[in-house]
């Protein structure tokens, strides 16, 4: 079966690249190559969540996705066989890739290739390792044993969409078991595209280079394409919605259409990404609608809105209807959708009084959801709140620093802001609001991390403790801003004076891409070659039980140790119940142990009275854990070391 593999993915990819050859308005072969790979990712997880929700088997809808791709090609194309404009326009776009290889800029093309392939190498020899990452990859594994989308939605809240686990287990259906290779090629994807993009604009092959240069080696960035994260996945597709709105507003008025379904449609896979996304979405809808003349047509706006609310809702739709979660748990979020919904049809009636209307409404829903948030704490709330706020945003702040030279090219716009176009502006607003909108999302979770450490202890440790915070949630949102910055600098700063530019900054660039491969080669990629280089065999194990990758804070070494110990010992068809407040890492156990089932039980232990078969039941625990007796159990040492035992559960 592995054949499939690459068959459907191809199928899909194929599928992305006859529609941005055909609808939608790209016309760069290496910006079509950028786009159709992450975009033919995001149409099989589509398909396979489907396939999973509906129960439908999934060679059937391997032949429905061959019988769709077949129709939309004769659609397309009735002959089946490209014309000849369309083949020679391909034929060109290939024979202009021999410009990019030219002995000039060869070098900094070979950098992206040795990044991209040392990516795909730490992707390959080290194991999941990140938090999230292994409950990524175990319900990616989960689901393609199962084919059953109901346990997903058991496990997981309704912010989380499933577009990680299911690429993982689009893998693991075909019995491949490294599905960490598509963060490097999103990787790929993402510098590939600011590129193109950038050169469509600047038109200077090698000062384009320069800069997406400066966004594939820096650190923080680079480190994100082999860790097990949806935020680079996410990431990559909000640069592209954002990059794609911004066409809306240069583009004649005769393309606009096909712009914000483009936009439109990878804004919806950055929410199918990220829920919090729609957030983002929203800006960018509000930005334009304020912005629009009443002259130019409004309509346009609904081909904007058509994929992200698709998906928002259908989603939102599912979840409820799946699961017995009240949705009046969500109601603050559900009814703040419906009113932007609401303002959007309105303002399309009122025109330009739509703007002091959405302003009024929006105070109103704050100040109404917030109302039995405030009565609950009164005032001392509200200053507790406050605390955690400028917590947050400075901390946030000084992380941001983790990006290093990348992040100075923020100086750029508040010194040049009057001199950036109308475009140009508008991105940097969406900046801003996205870095407003994150420390608002963050700061609703409640008290921060280590918020007892006070701002100046919390600054000082991040100089000690890199893999602890440079990991955190807010920082893997803020990874979706860096693209979108070096790629609003790179287009603006050479239109805005292009003799500065040539005769000084490039040396200036050259400078920042030294020091980000100086800093990168030091702190990622010479350890962890290192290791390769020792232990040239791959060994998940010994990765996992030790400290032996820094750049990763691995506190679940010791539960990693204890699961190792059970895959070992028992075999497939056994259930593994744990003792819930003795182990940390409940995901990374799972991961491991699977296919053997792994239960996390609190005292005291009443799950087993009601158990009915006793075959191959097992209990696991510290060694400090007393054996228990029931009435209808007997437990009996089955495994025992230093700091662990593992008891088997047998019948009367």
């Amino acid at each position: 079966m592995d054949i499939f593999l690459l068959v459907v993915l191809s199928l899909f990819i194929v599928i992305s690249w006859i529609i941005t050859t055909r609808y939608l308005p790209i016309y760069d072969f290496g910006e079509q190559i950028a786009v159709s790979i992450p975009l033919g990712c995001g149409f099989c997880s589509l398909w396979l969540f489907a396939a999973y929700v509906s129960a439908f088997n999934v060679m059937i809808w391997i032949s429905l996705g061959f019988m769709f791709a077949l129709l939309l090609k004769v659609i397309t194309n009735k002959n089946l066989i490209m014309d000849l404009k369309s083949y020679s326009c391909i034929q060109v776009s290939r024979n202009s890739w021999k410009n990019y290889f030219s002995k000039r800029i060869l070098l900094n093309w070979l950098i992206l290739l040795v990044l991209f392939i040392v990516s795909l190498l730490f992707s390959v020899y080290f194991p999941t390792m990140t938090p999230d990452g292994f409950g990524y990859d175990y319900f990616g594994k989960l689901l393609a044993a199962k084919k059953d989308m109901s346990i997903y939605f058991q496990e997981f809240p309704v912010y989380r969409t499933p577009i990680t686990h299911l690429l993982h287990s689009y893998f693991y259906l075909f019995n491949f078991n490294y599905p960490k290779i598509i963060y490097p090629f999103y990787y790929l994807s993402i510098v590939l595209f600011l590129y193109f993009k950038l050169k469509e604009r600047v038109k200077d092959e090698d000062y384009c280079l320069m800069f997406t240069l400066i966004l594939a080696t820096t650190p923080v960035f680079w480190w994100r394409s082999y860790l097990v994260l949806n935020n680079l996945i996410a990431a990559t597709y909000l640069f592209f919605a954002v990059v794609y709105w911004r066409e809306t507003i240069d583009r004649p008025k005769e393309n606009l259409t096909k712009y914000y379904l483009l936009s439109g449609l990878f804004f919806a896979f950055a929410i199918w990404a990220r829920l919090e996304f729609i957030f983002s979405f929203i800006i960018t809808l509000v930005i334009t609608i304020v912005s629009k003349k009443d002259t130019e047509k409004k309509h346009e706006l609904f081909y904007f809105c058509l994929f992200p609310v698709t998906v928002t809702l259908v989603w939102l739709f599912l979840y409820f209807c799946l699961t017995n979660l009240s949705i009046v748990k969500y109601q603050e979020h559900i009814l703040t959708f419906a009113l932007i919904l609401f303002l959007f049809l309105l303002f399309k009636k009122i025109g330009k009084n739509g703007f002091f209307i959405v302003t009024i409404l929006s105070l109103i829903a704050f100040f109404y959801f917030s109302g039995n948030y405030l009565s609950e704490g009164s005032f001392e709330k509200v200053r507790e709140v406050i605390g955690f706020f400028k917590f947050r945003i400075i901390i946030n702040i000084v992380l941001n620093g983790y990006w290093v030279f990348t992040v100075l090219l923020a100086l750029f716009i508040p010194l040049f802001w009057r001199r950036l176009d109308n475009s140009e502006r508008k991105i940097a607003l969406f900046l801003l609001c996205y870095f407003i909108t994150v420390n608002v999302i963050v700061n609703a979770t409640g008290r921060p991390r280590d918020y007892e450490l006070g701002i100046i202890n919390m600054v000082i440790s991040l100089f000690h403790e890199v893999g602890k915070h440079i990991n955190g949630t807010s920082q893997r949102l803020f990874l979706a801003m860096f693209p979108i910055l070096v790629y609003l600098v790179g287009s603006s700063s050479y239109r805005i004076n292009s003799q500065w530019n040539i005769l000084k900054k490039r040396f200036v660039l050259h400078s920042i891409i030294f020091g980000n491969l100086v800093i990168l080669f030091q702190i990622f990629l010479w350890p962890r070659m290192e290791i390769i280089i020792e232990n040239p065999t791959i060994n998940f194990e010994k990765t996992l039980t030790s400290f032996q990758v820094k750049d990763i804070y691995n506190i679940y070494q010791p539960a990693n140790k204890l699961a190792f110990v059970v895959k070992k010992n028992l075999s497939q068809d056994s259930t593994v119940y744990f003792a819930e407040e003795e182990i940390v890492g409940s995901a990374s156990v799972k991961n491991i142990i699977f296919p053997i089932k792994g239960v996390f039980i609190k005292k005291p232990y009443n799950e087993f009275i009601n158990l009915s078969n006793y075959e191959n039941i097992y209990f696991a625990s510290k060694k400090d854990t007393f054996p228990f007796e029931q009435k209808k159990s007997i437990s009996t040492l089955f495994y025992k070391d230093e700091d662990w035992h593992i008891f088997k559960i047998e019948p009367i």
